[in-house]
């Protein structure tokens, strides 16, 4: 939601016109999360945070080169698809890594 007011400032477009841009890509991170720590746990955190950077990566360009709103909504969204995986995936992959844990 911070991205959508820098959004209306960059754009001049309304808060409420922009909100769906937004709301998009946190349902996808809220509801992916789960399953993409079962896919993690069920096949491999560490394939798993390889796509996580690709397609965080691939989305943050798409989102930087967007012209229009349907664009912008999809590499959006895609954004929030891939950072469903961080959680999950990357905190317990720190946390194994920790050899004094606090």
């Amino acid at each position: 939601m911070t991205a959508v007011l820098a959004i209306v400032v960059e754009s001049g477009m309304t808060y409420d016109t922009l909100i769906p841009l937004a709301t998009g890509g946190l349902v996808a991170y809220g509801l992916l999360s789960v399953p993409a720590g079962w896919l993690a746990d069920h096949w491999s955190r560490r394939n798993m945070i390889a796509i996580y950077f690709f397609g965080t990566g691939v989305s943050c360009v798409l989102v930087g080169v967007s012209e229009s709103f349907e664009t912008l909504a999809v590499a959006l969204f895609g954004v929030g698809l891939f950072a469903a995986i961080y959680h999950p995936v990357g905190t317990p992959m720190i946390v194994d890594q920790a050899v004094v844990r606090g």
